[in-house]
């Protein structure tokens, strides 16, 4: 799993593209032997390599190999034998892969690969069967789901849905056999919409409160992936404001028009990896999608760890600026009680709110790296901002507030009135969040706090003291 403001990962896409270009005839006749079994030294290969690339999964070959699918060309008594040699492919993948060097993560090692099973739609899209009902599909792919989880994978990969029902169906069969569940839907060309028409909100609704550890949207178009990631994004925040669901995106065909290209349409040095976007859109899982070869996942590899850098920049330049503020607070401030509020939109305690996650908050003189040091001189309590309220009145006297970026300027200026509230009269209070300015504006409830003078307007750092 990966928490909205974690690693990037990166994971393969769909083979047969890539196997195309090989040579491989991807549908020699009606009732060929499935591909994995049918080439498996050749789907192994691009298991292996895709790995090497890049991507922190090998998914295996298994969506089509339900029982539903097989039995139209009669061997539904072969899914357990041909799962296996899916799988046993990829797991072979994973083991030579992890034995050999993959690309560094942020400077370290390539954590341990993890292999996937893939479940599908039971009838392709238009297909003569149409779309199952939910009791039908639920038994259906609770069967494949238990085949899978049997057969030894790490995680479940529900893909190419393009229903709320048959992707509820799904998700459910999956969580239920205990394994980390991925469920993916298409989106129309404009992102906003599922292929079937139905709308994203209402997919998210649906699959959110089932707990899979990541949502991730199949685009069509590029303009459609950003698009349905900003909705999506938007979405979880409500639906799930632990932040415990991952948003992902799986890449369209072909590569996107640059703006940055020259007139004979060739890129410029100055063209930015396009994944960048959708990473800066809010996708923290970067899939090859319909077009999974190594050099794809390579590219994504690259734009991750080019986007994970910028991050780790921004938030060092964050800690150490809010650490310049919160020692200006303190010299203002008289020794006694403090408290510092970490953000209350993840588990409670001091790994709470985005600051506080990468940069743990520890007394000061610790020589923990990376971590945000408390001023000296005070008794400081670290609090959760869903518990703020329940401080004591009057009896601080300095509050920091650390931002939260999962919560809007309601919240904000809610955690800005019951900090206020637990300071003494004359006591400073500094709170970090660009909105914290114009909810002091709005609220007239703030009136007793007066602004430092050294508070610039639209800084993202705030100063103020409770008038005696």
């Amino acid at each position: 799993m990966t928490p909205r403001d974690g690693p990037i990962l990166v994971i393969d896409g769909d083979p047969r593209p890539e196997l195309a270009r090989r040579g491989i005839v991807l549908h020699p006749s009606v009732g060929a032997l499935p591909l994995p079994v049918r080439e498996p030294v050749a789907v192994r290969t691009v298991h292996v390599e895709s790995a090497l690339a890049g991507s922190d999964v090998v998914t295996g070959m298994t969506g089509d190999l339900h029982r539903r699918a097989l039995a139209r060309v009669g061997a539904a008594r072969r899914v357990h034998e041909w799962v296996g040699i899916a799988l046993e492919a990829a797991r072979d993948a994973v083991a030579e892969a992890d034995d050999a060097v993959r690309p560094m993560r942020g400077g370290q090692p390539a954590p341990p690969l993890r292999l996937a099973g893939q479940l599908w739609p039971l009838e392709e899209r238009g297909g003569p069967g149409g779309a199952p009902d939910f009791a039908v599909a639920s038994a259906e792919h609770r069967v494949h789901a238990g085949t899978l989880a049997d057969a030894g994978v790490d995680l479940l990969r529900i893909e190419r849905m393009e229903t709320v029902g048959e992707s509820e169906a799904a998700t459910l069969a999956a969580r239920e056999t205990g394994l980390e569940t991925w469920t993916s839907v298409v989106l129309s060309s404009d992102g906003t919409t599922l292929a079937s028409g139905e709308s994203l909100a209402t997919w998210l609704s649906v699959v959110v409160p089932l707990a899979p550890a990541a949502v991730i949207l199949e685009a069509s178009t590029w303009e459609g992936a950003a698009a349905g990631l900003t909705e999506a994004g938007r979405f979880l925040l409500s639906l799930d404001p632990s932040g415990s669901v991952s948003l992902g995106v799986a890449l369209p065909p072909g590569e996107p028009a640059s703006p940055s290209a020259d007139h004979d349409g060739t890129a410029t040095d100055a063209e930015e990896p396009p994944a960048l976007s959708l990473v800066d859109a809010g996708a923290t899982i970067l899939s090859a999608g319909a077009d999974g070869s190594p050099r794809r996942v390579a590219s994504l590899r690259a734009a991750a760890e080019r986007a994970g850098e910028t991050r780790r920049r921004d938030l060092d330049e964050r800690r150490d600026r809010l650490a310049a503020w919160a020692r200006q607070a303190a010299v203002r401030s008289l020794p006694g009680p403090a408290v510092w509020v970490v953000g209350g939109s993840s588990d409670a305690g001091v790994s709470g709110g985005s600051m506080a996650r990468h940069h743990p908050v520890q007394p000061s003189g610790s020589s923990v790296e990376g971590a945000l040091p408390l001023p000296a001189g005070f008794e400081w309590d670290v609090v959760d901002g869903r518990t703020l309220g329940q401080l004591p009145g009057g009896r601080y006297r300095l509050a920091i507030v650390a931002a939260d970026d999962d919560v809007g300027g309601p919240v904000l200026a809610a955690r800005i009135r019951q900090a206020a509230d637990a300071l003494e009269p004359g006591a400073w209070l500094l709170v970090e969040g660009t909105d914290a300015e114009a909810a002091l504006r709005a609220d007239e409830r703030l009136a007793d706090l007066e602004p430092a003078d050294s508070s610039e307007p639209g800084t993202p750092t705030w100063l103020a003291r409770r008038r005696p």
